[in-house]
């Protein structure tokens, strides 16, 4: 008996469902040749995190994600957008701009990265007490020395310069490599 009721299980599995090829035929999907919003978004998110170091803030999102899909998101397109993150001097709320946004966290990431993240005020502390040094060499006549300190403080002068030096164009980033 258990033999029977076995079989006509196995038949019934084997024989009873069939997969159809066409459920509801003219079912296709229909062709989108655009770029899905959610990968603008997350480009245009990665953008501001990479460049300012910040998310955009909604308002932002929207117009520039509208931009690139008025644009076809073209080469074009997509670097103006960077060029605004990176030269764009208008005053944007929480910020002053995008242009010093962008150098400021230039700045901090070289000096994370190549001075261990070593704070301005400790710099300018450290500029002072080699200021002092060069002035009490100069006092005690020792011309050699007061020029070794003198060149040592303008080492870090030279560092703490390099933000804005590098702002306004007038130094490259590999000066300012350099000079951290």
């Amino acid at each position: 008996m258990s033999r029977i009721i076995y079989i006509s299980l196995l038949l019934a599995f084997l024989f009873s469902c069939k997969k159809d090829d066409d459920i509801i035929s003219n079912n296709n999907a229909p062709y989108y040749s655009e770029v899905p919003t959610i990968l603008l978004e997350n480009y245009v998110n990665r953008i501001y995190i990479d460049l300012i170091g910040r998310e955009p803030l909604d308002i932002e999102m929207e117009q520039d994600v509208q931009y690139l899909r008025d644009a076809d998101v073209s080469q074009e397109s997509r670097n103006d957008l960077l060029y605004k993150l990176q030269n764009d001097t208008n005053y944007v709320e929480g910020d002053s701009s995008y242009k010093f946004v962008y150098y400021h966290r230039i700045y901090g990431m070289l000096k994370a990265r190549l001075l261990e993240g070593v704070s301005n005020s400790y710099i300018g502390q450290d500029l002072n007490n080699w200021y002092n040094a060069y002035q009490d060499a100069l006092a005690a006549g020792d011309v050699l020395s007061a020029n070794k300190k003198l060149l040592q403080y303008n080492i870090l002068n030279d560092v703490l310069l390099s933000e804005l030096q590098y702002y306004h164009g007038e130094i490259e980033i590999n000066e300012m490599h350099r000079r951290m």
